[in-house]
């Protein structure tokens, strides 16, 4: 009896600690960051953008065909700042690869399927570009934000 109740005080505070600290599967996942590798054969783009003009809040709507790498214009950014990456990706069981390059060519990047609402934090000073990254077999298409 004792064993048991220590066993449900356990999955309690688990539980409440979970909850109160707002921790979500999906929240947990590190950004990745690697170097381009030329062999991977994906071919760079520049897609098209909407520029709000009250404020640093682009609109994007691509189509990334499989082998793609879509990016936008180079921006500069400082280290320690963040932009915002807000993108709906269809079909919602394809996965990709979305983030940024650094001025090194140092992709940073998180997997995602359907969606990626995500401020990323500036590594180092530079130019850097936004992207969505396709190797998932299939075209899809990418909409929605990202602020500079």
């Amino acid at each position: 009896m004792i064993k048991y109740i220590k066993i449900m005080v356990t999955v309690f505070t688990l539980l409440i600690s979970c909850s109160v600290t707002n921790i979500f599967a999906s929240d947990t996942n590190d950004v990745i960051e690697e170097k381009i590798d030329i062999s991977e054969n994906i071919i760079d783009e520049v897609g098209e953008e909407d520029f709000e003009l009250l404020s640093n809040s682009i609109t994007v709507n691509w189509t990334v065909k499989n082998g793609v790498r879509k990016k936008t214009k180079e921006f500069y950014k400082k280290k320690g700042s963040s932009i915002n990456i807000r993108l709906q990706i269809v079909p919602k069981t394809k996965s990709v690869k979305v983030g940024y390059l650094d001025a090194d060519k140092v992709k940073h990047y998180k997997t995602v399927k359907a969606e990626i609402n995500h401020n990323f934090t500036i590594q180092k000073t530079g130019y850097i570009e936004v992207f969505v990254e396709n190797s998932s077999g299939k075209t899809v298409t990418a909409s929605g934000t990202y602020t500079k």
